[in-house]
């Protein structure tokens, strides 16, 4: 590295330095190159350093640009009527052409600064960053945004779309046109006075205002629809309102133009439905829905609060349906669903009476005859075969088929009574044979009359360990009966009775050794009250009810019977062979004794 020093006296100028040096393989073997410019004994000013230039050579050639910033081609033509400029490198050429037909600069970029006044042109494609134009004639504009003053003159366009803005009119001169748009035979125009109108040529207006929107027909005749006081009207062609609506009411008038039917919004949250003379028929409200007659008279109010609906009228609530019509009738009396003929669902009421309630007793009764809450039956009742009548305890009425008929305390059949043909037989009798007792031990008949006695089961087949009375132990039980007269403590005639006493018999039976499994004919049981509970002493010992099957008597009465029937008879065969014997039988005992003692010698 070497230093080259030169001395600079003066206060300004401009002086030429070069260096040489021997290339060496240290050069040679580095990345860069190093020199050092250094300035000393500079008191104030400034140092530029330019125009540098480094070479091979063996003497400094002159400074000069680098081959690649100078233009590799330039020529200048000039005729005798036109002056042309070419600058080209790669390809590019730049050029600025100025003949008699005008000027021309052609180039890839072209840089004008400073102040550029064009009195006319026509401008193909550009992009302005910031101008101000004081006239021109633009074919088409594309841009994102159009910011201006004010636009005066027609505006002339094909087509016209504003997005997202609005046009602002200057009403400072109402009594011109501001915004005229022409299309075909069709006129809009914009002013401050009747802010938009539509016109074709054959006469049909329609006019827009701050007050109003109408539309008139080519013959001229006005459908309005205006805005003023809150409201929108529609009139027809004489100006009569047809309807209007407004922040609290809509109307509705008929075609002969009498008063509004009117739905109406008041303070009083309602909406109210007008007649032709302007009286409310309903009002619908936050409270209910109201009827009224043509005086205003309330006639019927439903109410969302208690959920009544409220009507007085004797009928109400029809339905109809097909034909035949249904309703309800309040006669002050009794309710009462009433029904109507065929083809008349709409007249009054006919002669059924499918339900009705009477106000002062409560008692509802159905198809006139029936009551649900108590009373009196009044008329026929029509049950339908197969039908049930249920209660809620699980008592229950069914009609089964023809000729009979069941009832029931509870949902279980098999302990069902039964009226009606069974066997090819009128009778009364339980569902299932053997399940149904007729009465109890607590709960007796008091008397049964019959034509014809009971018929006990006999059938040997429904019978088991079939054996023969002892006819020694049961004739001596019949004739050790102690039978008695009584009267009956409950008993109203006063009439004597002939019969035993079941304790007696009890006594009777425990002193023969007789269980009462042994004979059916004695019973003994536990008293219940209606509860089913036992009933007890003064000393809590069950208290026991006693009775006897007088048929569970007749077979031991016959084995006695029998027996002294046998007796009898032999006693018959002595008496025949005494007479046979000229003995008199009351002689018999001499007789008797006297062959004893012959015997015995």
């Amino acid at each position: 590295m070497q230093d080259a020093t030169l001395p600079v006296s003066g206060t300004s100028g401009t002086i030429h330095v070069e260096y040489s040096f021997e290339l060496t393989t240290y050069h040679l073997t580095n990345n860069y190159w190093e020199i050092m410019l250094r300035a000393d004994y500079i008191t104030g000013g400034s140092i530029t350093w330019k125009n540098f230039m480094a070479e091979h050579a063996t003497t400094a050639s002159s400074w000069q640009p680098a081959p690649e910033d100078m233009a590799t081609q330039s020529q200048i033509t000039q005729l005798a009527g036109d002056i042309d400029l070419r600058v080209g490198k790669n390809d590019i050429i730049s050029q600025i052409n100025l003949s008699t037909e005008g000027v021309l600069i052609a180039g890839e970029k072209v840089h004008i600064t400073g102040q550029t006044i064009i009195d006319d042109a026509v401008i193909t494609t550009a992009n302005i960053k910031d101008a101000a134009i004081t006239s021109a004639k633009i074919t088409s504009i594309e841009a994102d945004k159009i910011s201006a003053g004010t636009i005066t003159g027609a505006v002339t366009a094909t087509n016209f779309t504003l997005k997202g803005g609005k046009i602002l009119i200057d009403t400072s001169d109402k009594y011109y046109d501001m915004v005229r748009l022409n299309c075909n035979n069709y006129h809009h125009l914009f002013t401050p006075y009747e802010d938009m109108l539509w016109d074709d040529n054959a006469g049909d207006k329609t006019t827009l205002t701050s007050g109003c929107l109408m539309m008139l027909d080519n013959a001229g005749t006005i459908v309005r629809a205006s805005y003023g006081l809150d409201s929108v009207s529609f009139n027809d062609a004489n100006g009569t309102t047809l309807s209007s609506f407004s922040r609290d009411q809509l109307y509705f008038i008929n075609e002969s133009a009498e008063s509004a039917i009117r739905l109406s919004y008041y303070d009083k949250d309602e909406l109210c439905f007008n007649n032709s003379n302007g009286v409310n028929r309903a009002t619908l409200s936050r409270f209910g829905l109201s009827f009224y007659d043509d005086s205003g008279t309330t006639k019927g109010f439903w109410s969302s609060t208690t959920g009544e609906i409220q009507a007085e009228a004797a009928n109400s609530y029809r339905l109809i349906n097909g034909n035949y019509g249904a309703f309800w009738r309040n006669d002050g009396n009794g309710l009462f669903l009433l029904l109507t003929n065929a083809g008349d669902q709409y007249g009054s009421f006919n002669s059924f009476r499918p339900l009705s309630v009477n106000f002062s007793t409560g008692v509802c009764t159905v198809n006139g005859c029936l009551p649900l809450t108590g009373g009196t039956l009044t008329g026929d009742f029509t049950m339908t075969l197969g039908k049930t009548i249920f209660w809620s305890s699980g008592a229950r009425i069914t009609t089964s088929a023809n000729q009979q008929l069941y009832f029931g305390a509870s949902s279980e059949n098999d302990y069902q009574v039964f009226l009606g043909v069974r066997d090819s037989m009128w009778g009364f009798g339980p569902r299932v044979s053997g399940n149904v007792t007729l009465g109890s031990p607590n709960y007796r008949w008091g008397t049964v009359y019959s034509n014809t006695g009971t018929i006990n089961t006999s059938d040997r087949n429904e019978k088991n360990t079939i054996k023969a009375l002892d006819t020694d132990l049961w004739s001596n039980f019949i004739n050790s009966l102690e039978p008695v007269t009584y009267r009956l403590n409950e008993g109203e005639s006063g009439r004597k009775h002939a019969g035993l006493i079941a304790q007696d018999v009890e006594v009777l039976m425990e002193s023969m050794g007789i269980d009462s499994k042994d004979f059916a004919g004695f019973i003994k049981f536990a008293k219940c009250d209606e509860d089913g509970n036992e009933v007890l002493d003064e000393k809590g010992n069950t208290v026991y009810g006693y009775g006897l099957r007088y048929e569970e008597f007749i077979s031991p009465i016959i084995t006695t019977v029998q027996k002294l029937h046998k007796e009898t008879e032999i006693l018959r065969s002595v008496e025949n062979f005494l007479k046979s014997q000229n003995i008199d039988p009351n002689d018999f005992m001499e007789f008797v004794v006297s062959k004893f003692n012959k015997y015995k010698k």
